[in-house]
């Protein structure tokens, strides 16, 4: 028993001169996120250590007794400073909240009360007694129930604070070797001098050494973070930092089992959330990254080491960007990063389409210009050729009535060939009446006149002649209806555009019986239009996109989701009426508009609240 005495009475004096020492090697880095933890758990280890020492050496009494009650204001904090100590190293606390703060000075407070004022209640000891040897004593006690309480509360701690620290290493962290092992050593070194002493398994050491074993577990937290720099790269810390990239990160060793990822890793890549030591080749889309890497490392050649290789692939729907790069260090380790880049895809490829639609469309833009100008100069000659039909035609006319009737016959013969002559002259006219009114530049403005919508709907039709001949018919449903105050060649592109529509849709279905049927009429003070067609209905799906800008279900030679979109927006936003569709099946499209200005209404409706 003296031995061990004396062996504690010239390890103390070592070990608080080293606790000080180390503690004050803490202080600069004190505002990182454990360093004020470690400090305070180095210091109340120190004065464990010291108090605990002082009971030694001090003669039995009331000076030793005031030592043994100091003893207990560090075991009352010093499990608060390891705990505090073990969550913000391993990142569960990132930052002091004031209320976290004030339990852990409060809370074992009364721990330091009742051993203050145990005189009166006895709840810590009951009774006690000093074993003496060789100079030293050290007090032994009856324990009360208060005593059993509080080294639960002190031991429980400890054990949690031991736990997160084991689970932050035991969760595949392999890039810590070294710093794992000092802070698992720390951890538990405590209880381990602790159950020496209380089973008496190493009967030469007769003074309990768990004050030391604080001591020891202090230095070992401080070889971990401090001479390892850990102090700014903590292990869950880099974790927590590493699961809010929005970047997916994989690590592979020269294995090719996985060393460590990340959450995004996870969902990009469909890996399970437990996955470190498994082999790449277990997950089919991080497989399929590494085998397209290493068949472009094939194709270019060999790469030196520290080589990098990037490209893009698809994946249940998703355009993913890789990266695999090899370290050129000896440990041949593989890091993967992938990024879910399908909206920037997507959005590339609507910009390659709106590039192509503008392209086309000035391409339209130039072709009618072209067509314009073409009519203009078709209209001028055609009209002296009608002109001069219709004169012949008189001509002859008066010569029938001139000659005798025997020749009358003849001129009639003649006369009917000039008829058909006239009728011909008339056609070509209303198809370059058409054309001129669809293509001819400055028609488009904003400014709105009488418009007829049968005739424009008539003027449509004369334009899609070629487009409806043959297997589609046709049907007009007309009601008077007045003249409406509208664009004249918006309103036209709109219904040419929905009876282009119904057109190819009947054509793919490919039948003889296509028939388009337009209904007019008028209602509430507004003028409407139904364009009903007979070609396959349309699909539950695509009902509520059929006005997106871009949709389309046709090919791109025919279609680029622009008619629809634009007709809308003529309608709704130019003429402040109504584009929608009635029915899918039959398909009805329904247009209506006001039947007068609702500019020229909204001003005379607030100069009446002005008067």
């Amino acid at each position: 028993m003296e031995s061990a005495f004396r062996l504690y009475a010239n390890v103390a004096p070592v070990a608080a001169v080293t606790l000080l020492v180390a503690a004050a090697a803490i202080l600069p880095y004190r505002r990182e996120p454990a360093g004020k933890a470690l400090m305070a758990y180095l210091l109340l280890a120190c004065a464990l250590v010291v108090t605990n020492a002082m009971e030694l050496v001090l003669p039995p009494g009331e000076r030793a007794m005031l030592f043994v009650r100091l003893q207990y204001v560090a075991f009352a904090y010093i499990p608060v400073a390891w705990l505090s100590f073990c969550l913000r190293y391993t990142g569960w606390i990132t930052f002091t909240r004031r209320g976290l703060l004030a339990l852990a000075v409060a809370g074992p407070a009364p721990v330091v009360l009742a051993a203050f004022t145990n005189d009166l209640h006895g709840l810590l000891w009951e009774s006690v007694r000093w074993v003496e040897a060789g100079g030293y004593s050290v007090m032994r006690a009856t324990y009360g129930p208060a005593f059993w309480i509080i080294a639960l509360y002190s031991w429980g701690l400890i054990a949690f604070g031991t736990v997160i620290v084991f689970r932050s290493y035991a969760s595949g962290e392999r890039l810590f070797y070294r710093q794992s092992r000092w802070m698992l050593a720390g951890a538990i070194l405590p209880g381990a001098f602790n159950l020496l002493h209380v089973f008496r398994l190493v009967p030469a050491l007769a003074k309990d050494f768990t004050p030391v074993g604080f001591a020891l577990s202090g230095l070992c937290f401080l070889f971990a973070v401090y001479f390892h720099k850990l102090f700014w790269v903590m292990p869950v810390a880099r974790g927590v930092l590493l699961q809010r990239l929005d970047i997916g990160i994989v690590v592979l060793d020269r294995h090719g089992a996985i060393v460590d990822h990340n959450e995004m890793a996870d969902d990009i890549l469909g890996i399970p959330a437990v996955s470190v030591g498994k082999a790449a080749a277990s997950f089919p889309r991080l497989d399929g990254i590494l085998r397209a890497a290493r068949g472009a490392a094939e194709t270019e050649g060999p790469e030196d080491d520290g080589s990098s290789l990037s490209g893009v692939t698809e994946a249940d729907g998703r355009h993913v960007s890789y990266t695999v790069q090899t370290s050129g260090t000896r440990s041949r380790m593989t890091t993967v990063t992938v990024r879910d880049v399908t909206p920037q895809t997507r959005m590339r490829e609507e910009m390659e389409r709106i590039k192509g639609e503008f392209i086309s469309r000035e391409k339209l833009a130039t072709i009618g210009r072209i067509t314009a100008g073409l009519a203009h100069e078709v209209n001028n000659p055609l009209a002296y050729v009608g002109a001069d039909v219709r004169s012949l035609e008189l001509m002859l006319g008066r010569m029938r009535e001139a000659a005798g009737e025997g020749s009358r016959a003849e001129f009639d013969e003649v006369l009917s060939v000039v008829a058909g002559l006239t009728a011909g002259v008339e056609r070509v006219s209303a198809v370059v009446g058409s054309l001129l009114s669809f293509s001819r530049s400055g028609t488009v403005s904003a400014e709105r006149a009488e418009y007829d919508l049968h005739e424009g709907i008539d003027m449509a039709l004369d334009f899609l002649r070629y487009e409806l001949k043959g297997s589609i018919a046709v049907k007009r449903e007309f009601t008077r209806i007045p003249p409406i105050p509208a664009v004249k060649n918006e309103i036209n592109q709109v219904i040419f555009n929905i009876l282009t529509n119904a057109a190819h849709a009947i054509r793919e279905r490919g039948a003889n019986d296509g028939e388009i049927v337009i209904r007019t009429g008028y209602l509430d003070d507004t003028v409407w239009c139904e364009i009903e067609n007979n070609g396959p209905p349309i699909p539950e799906a695509h009902r509520t996109r059929v006005f997106e800008l871009f949709f389309t279900t046709k090919s791109e030679k025919w279609g680029t989701g622009l008619g629809l979109s634009l007709c809308r927006d003529i309608v709704e936003h130019h003429h402040r009426g109504l584009l929608y569709l009635k029915s899918a099946n039959p398909v009805i499209f329904r247009m209506e508009l006001p039947a007068h200005d609702p500019d020229t209404a909204d001003s005379a409706t607030a100069g009446r609240a002005t008067r």
